[in-house]
């Protein structure tokens, strides 16, 4: 039915927003929805949760629809594991055996939802959590980027209804000047386009093709040239397979054009997208890179693992330990088309995409986030962004009504970018229920334990490779991130009998600074 159609693309406008959406907004889409019982926001909020964190003004509403449905829980697999205690656990890692993958200032990135509030970037506890999570990469991506930047916070467009619609040049001036402590590399995403080119179903309009990838120059003019930000990423459009689902080439059609604009502007940049709902359905990916691949720097997709409340932290774990498993594929695909090397990034992914989901708030998101950053990286994937720094439902930080405080997950960003960079080793755990992930850094080793098995587990290490750390020598830093918070324990390396506890549901972190 095209009617329940509608409302399942507005439940995705409203998820992907944050559950932000203004109330005029959601009024303005209902009227163009063809459910005459439906057309006003109290109508629909009978049918809506009201999130508790967020202001009443803007509403904050969740559709309990799973728009989502088609992506597998599981993919390519339907087993669940069924982890028991272990009595003991070895973990062997080689120093010397490198895998031929890198962990790069990429790896471990995250969504800016908050990036485009002047609100947030004015705040230091927010800057400086931020900072403390030290993101490689952050990606400006926010759905409401589009709306008028005079009566939304996150809006950066003037006029978007009217055919003099602009980019309001003053508000992102401000927001960009607000430095982090540390310089990532950004990335700028056109998500979508100023209603006045809407054609009412969500789609954009033909006759504004050109004028959209004009829009879209602009803004890299108005970042890269007038502010001079040097922005390096820029992608164009997010997740449209779900509006061009019966024809997702003119997605295809449309990247080009806008990545042809673009380039005429800043040709140093490089342009990607377009940040598709699923990696799994193969058949609309291949048809936007049978047209877009000219043009087409890296590739992105999002995964997000559920829509309910009732699977098992074991049956998260385990899809988390599968996000990496569609980067081959990818490749090949893309191989078909061109030999370039065309880049594979994974630029959205957490629990639910259903919320209001608690384990993305608690100790449950620090394991699921760990546990599919290794299965990312180790997979090949050239970047990584969670989705997202901060709001009420998925952030790694609260949103500004909880102070911007860390959430558990924001300490596996701060262990990972600090300690986690370099080249993967081969490391082999005896035990499913232990996740081990070991990188060779120029100046220190790394390692991590991730236990997602329910219990508490002994974990014995075994180190081999000549060049790999001596435990009778220098220092040795642990890292744990558990139930309480995050513990830093440091030991000279003679007093360390190369066996440690791993709580249940914990991350640790372990660093050796080469002698």
């Amino acid at each position: 039915m095209k009617e329940l159609s509608d409302l399942a693309d507005l439940s995705g406008d409203l998820l992907e927003s944050g559950g932000k959406l203004v109330y005029s907004t959601i009024n303005r889409k209902l009227k163009n929805l063809a459910m005459p019982h439906f057309t006003t926001l109290p109508a629909l909020i009978s049918l809506l949760w009201t999130n508790p964190i967020a202001p009443p003004n803007p509403v904050s509403v969740q559709v309990q629809s799973e728009v989502r449905s088609e992506t597998p829980l599981f993919p390519r697999s339907t087993q669940v594991m069924q982890l028991a205690q272990a009595i003991s656990v070895a973990v062997d890692v080689n120093w010397d055996r490198l895998t031929g993958r890198k962990a790069t200032a990429l790896s471990y990135g995250l969504n800016g939802f908050q990036l485009f509030s002047a609100k947030a970037m004015a705040s230091a506890t927010y800057r400086e959590n931020l900072t403390a999570m030290r993101p490689g990469i952050l990606r400006y991506h926010n759905y409401q980027m589009m709306n008028d930047s005079r009566r939304d916070e996150y809006g950066w467009i003037l006029d978007p209804d009217k055919s003099t619609y602009r980019w309001d040049r003053n508000k992102i001036a401000t927001v960009m000047a607000n430095p982090l402590s540390y310089q990532p590399k950004l990335m700028i995403n056109h998500g979508n386009w100023p209603i006045f080119m809407d054609n009412g179903s969500g789609q954009l309009r033909v006759d504004q093709y050109q004028a959209f990838a004009a829009l879209c120059a602009d803004l890299v003019r108005v970042v890269n040239v007038e502010q001079k930000r040097g922005v390096q990423y820029w992608e164009v459009l997010n997740e449209m397979d779900r509006r061009y689902v019966n024809n997702p080439a003119e997605v295809g059609k449309i990247y080009k054009l806008v990545a042809e604009a673009m380039r005429q502007v800043d040709p140093t940049i490089k342009i990607g997208g377009p940040g598709f709902e699923s990696p799994y359905l193969t058949n609309r990916i291949e048809a936007f890179v049978a047209e877009a691949h000219p043009q087409l720097d890296f590739l992105s997709y999002h995964t997000y693992t559920t829509a309910r409340k009732d699977n098992s932290d074991q049956e998260l774990f385990q899809a988390a330990g599968a996000l990496g498993s569609e980067v081959k594929n990818l490749r090949s695909l893309i191989a078909k088309y061109t030999p370039r090397s065309v880049e594979i990034f994974h630029d959205e992914f957490n629990i639910s995409y259903a919320p209001p989901d608690l384990r993305m708030t608690n100790q449950v998101s620090a394991v699921y986030d760990a546990t599919g950053l290794i299965s990312i990286t180790q997979a090949g994937a050239d970047a990584s962004m969670a989705w997202n720094e901060s709001d009420g439902w998925y952030g790694k930080l609260e949103n500004s009504f909880g102070n911007w405080r860390k959430r558990p997950a924001a300490y596996v960003y701060q262990l990972f970018n600090s300690h986690l960079r370099g080249d993967l080793v081969q490391v082999k755990s005896s035990f499913a229920g232990i996740t081990p992930y070991a990188i060779r850094g120029e100046k220190h080793y790394g390692m991590a334990l991730v236990n997602r098995s329910g219990a508490d587990q002994w974990v014995q290490l075994r180190f081999t490779g000549v060049n790999g750390p001596v435990p009778s020598r220098g220092l040795l830093t642990a890292y744990q991130i558990d139930a309480t918070g995050l513990q830093t324990t440091t030991v000279v390396g003679l007093s360390w009998t190369g066996s440690y506890r791993v709580p249940k549901d914990a991350v640790v972190v372990l660093r050796f600074d080469r002698s």
